[in-house]
């Protein structure tokens, strides 16, 4: 399926062909498959700079960045979280929300530094009305609550949401 869309790239406008990169880089992103991953999100990204296109160069970044963290590469969580910062800015909800949860699911965040990505990524999903990870959520605020209180304010919370 892929590789037949691949193939009407070059008869895509160039905005669509952008569009269509950085969507064929989250596929192979969410594949695990990294090199193809990297290499077309950079594609992408250099397309939506040319092209003035900054939601598609935004979530190409978010590919990549995404793909190089799960390879182990440091450089993709502080590209990831700079990407993060910027889509929050453009009210780009949805990217802003997947960027996060990335960063939540596969970045070695410190302790003290999780309940603010959570209450972020929170906010992200409510912005976007983006309710499909919403299911994460409740976990990550009850492990978040317990390292901000302490344990008995993570386990009130948990009671809650179990």
């Amino acid at each position: 399926m892929v590789a037949e869309l691949e193939a009407l790239l070059p008869d895509l406008d160039p905005a669509d062909r952008a569009r269509s990169l950085a969507a064929i880089a989250q596929h192979h992103m969410l594949g695990d498959d990294i090199e193809p991953a990297t290499r077309v999100a950079l594609t992408a990204e250099r397309a939506a700079e040319e092209l003035d296109l900054r939601d598609v160069l935004l979530q190409a970044r978010i590919e990549r960045a995404s793909a190089l963290l799960v390879d182990g590469d440091p450089a993709g969580q502080q590209l990831l979280a700079e990407t993060v910062v910027r889509a929050e800015q453009a009210g780009e909800h949805v990217l802003a929300a997947r960027g996060l949860f990335n960063l939540m699911g596969m970045g070695q965040l410190p302790t003290d530094e999780r309940p603010g990505v959570v209450r972020r990524f929170q906010r992200q999903l409510d912005l976007a009305g983006y309710e499909s990870m919403g299911g994460w959520l409740p976990g990550a605020v009850v492990e978040s609550n317990m390292a901000e209180g302490g344990l008995d304010r993570g386990r009130a919370l948990a009671g809650r949401t179990g």
